[in-house]
C-alpha cells in the first residue's frame, strides 16, 4: 500500500535529553513536564505576544519528546526553539524528510493488528483497554525503534476527533509504507483524504497556514480545554493569553460553519462571510462537500456576528446561506 501525503499531514521535530521536557514546557501552552511516558498532549508555541509559530502535539517517551505539527513552517519552529537552549541538556532536531502520515479508525481490529506489530505504549504491551483510553487522553506509540534509531521510528498517536477515537502514524516514507501495507493485508485500510478532512473540521482542528496564521493568537482557535493550560505556570506567551482569559473572549474565533448546499471547494477556501448589510463577519478558511451534499468547513468569525444571518459568495458566484456552529 504506498503512502498518502494526506490532505492533513504531521511534521516531526525529535527532542531528547534529561532537559527536554522542562524545556519544551517553558515553550508551549500545554503541561509537558506532567506528561507520562506513553501520552500525549495538544499544545501551541507561541512567541511573546502569544502569536501562533506552530501548534500539534507533544508525544513523550522513555528517552524522547516528539513534536508533531500540522504543515506550516517547521524549520521556523526548529529555530526558534534552539536560539533558546543556552545550557539546558536538550536538542531539538528535524524529523526525516520523507516522513509522511497516515490515519485509521482506532478501533479493534486496529489493535489486534498492532499486537502483531508488538507495539508498547510507556513500554507496556497494548492493552484491551487502550483504544478505549484513547476516547478520554491522548496516548503516544513506537514501533520497538530504539534511540539509536529514534529518526527512523513510526510513531503513533491515538487521539479522539469529533467523538471518533483515530490513530495516526508518522515516520519515514519506507517504515511508514511497510507497517501500512502490513496492516492493509490484516484488513486495516487508512482512512482517505476527504475522511480525514471531514473530521478534522468537525473536531476544528486547525491548519496552520490555512486555517490560522502567525498573526492569529493561540485562544482564537478556541481550543483552550485540549490545548492550553491556565495552571502550569510562566511559559513563553502565558500573559497575554492570560488577559484574554481574564477578559472572557476573543475579537474572532475559529468555528465550523455548514453551508446550504454544495459550494465551490476550490474557490471558497478564502472568500469573506458576509452579514446581511454586506458587513465581512469573517473568512472561511477550509470547505468540504459531505456525502449529504452539504458543505461544511472552518472559518474565522468575528465573535460579534456568529449569532448573526451570515452568506458566502463562492468565485463561482454561488451565494450560500452561512450556520454557524455552537463552540
Amino acid at each position: 500500500m504506498p503512502v498518502v501525503q494526506n490532505a492533513f499531514s504531521f511534521v516531526r521535530l525529535l527532542a531528547s535529553g534529561r532537559d527536554r521536557a522542562k524545556f519544551l514546557h517553558n515553550f508551549c501552552t500545554n503541561n509537558i513536564k506532567a506528561l507520562e511516558t506513553g501520552s500525549a498532549c495538544e499544545a501551541f508555541f507561541t512567541d511573546v505576544k502569544a502569536r501562533i509559530l506552530a501548534h500539534g502535539y507533544v508525544l513523550a517517551f522513555e528517552d524522547a519528546h516528539e513534536i508533531w505539527i500540522s504543515p506550516g513552517d517547521p524549520a521556523a519552529l526548529l529555530k526558534h526553539l534552539n536560539r533558546y537552549i543556552i545550557t539546558e541538556d536538550v536538542a531539538i532536531v528535524a524529523d526525516d524528510p520523507t516522513s509522511a502520515t497516515l490515519c485509521f479508525h482506532a478501533d479493534e481490529n486496529v489493535l489486534t493488528a498492532l499486537r502483531a506489530e508488538q507495539v508498547a505504549i510507556g513500554g507496556d504491551e497494548l492493552s484491551d483497554g487502550a483504544i478505549a483510553a484513547a476516547v478520554d487522553q491522548t496516548l503516544s506509540i513506537r514501533f520497538g525503534i530504539g534511540e539509536a534509531e529514534q529518526n527512523t521510528a513510526v510513531t503513533g498517536l491515538l487521539v479522539t476527533w469529533a467523538k471518533q477515537p483515530l490513530l495516526f502514524l508518522t515516520g519515514p516514507a519506507g517504515p511508514l509504507a511497510a507497517l501500512g501495507s502490513r496492516l492493509d493485508a490484516a484488513g486495516v485500510s487508512a482512512l482517505s483524504n476527504d475522511e480525514i478532512e471531514s473530521l478534522r473540521i468537525d473536531e476544528r482542528y486547525p491548519l496552520m497556514g490555512r486555517d490560522m496564521a502567525s498573526e492569529n493568537m493561540a485562544p482564537e482557535a478556541e481550543r483552550n480545554v485540549q490545548a492550553i493550560s491556565y495552571t502550569k505556570g510562566c511559559y513563553l506567551g502565558q500573559e497575554p493569553i492570560a488577559r484574554l482569559d481574564a477578559m472572557g473572549h476573543v475579537n474572532r474565533a475559529l468555528r465550523v460553519v455548514e453551508i446550504s448546499g454544495p459550494c465551490e471547494v476550490a474557490s471558497a477556501s478564502g472568500c469573506p462571510l458576509k452579514t446581511t448589510d454586506g458587513t465581512t463577519a469573517g473568512t472561511l478558511t477550509s470547505v468540504i462537500l459531505r456525502p449529504d451534499g452539504i458543505s461544511h468547513g472552518l472559518a474565522m468569525v468575528k465573535v460579534n456576528s456568529i449569532h448573526q444571518p451570515l452568506h458566502v459568495t463562492d468565485d463561482s458566484g454561488n451565494e450560500r446561506m452561512v450556520h454557524v456552529r455552537s463552540a
